[in-house]
């Protein structure tokens, strides 16, 4: 059975965020470790094609370009829950539940 992604996340972002030095050394652990509990999605045309409808609408360029790609995966797969510590990079798009993770684990029961 799977944990629980927001039990996962609270316990590595304190690793992550606890200094360069450890994020760096533990970063790739950590990463390699919630891959484990996660489905991975394939790219496809359909992606890239979403992606390039959104950069249009919303006249997005920049890095904001790379939050639009995960959104244009999102909606090509029906995913409508987001879980991001940058909340606020993904208001522009409708649709979406966009949590950090701070805000996920105090739903938990």
């Amino acid at each position: 059975m799977r944990p629980r992604l927001d039990v996962l996340t609270a316990r590595y972002e304190r690793l992550i965020t606890s200094g360069t030095q450890k994020r760096s050394l533990t970063s790739g652990i950590v990463s390699r470790h919630i891959e484990h509990y996660l489905d991975l999605l394939p790219d496809s045309l359909a992606t890239y094609l979403e992606w390039r409808r959104l950069i249009v609408a919303h006249t997005i360029s920049g890095v904001a370009v790379h939050d639009a790609r995960i959104v244009a995966s999102m909606k090509v797969y029906n995913v409508h829950q987001l879980v991001t510590f940058n909340v606020d990079d993904f208001r522009r798009y409708r649709g979406l539940s966009v949590l950090t993770p701070q805000a996920l684990s105090s739903l938990a029961p």
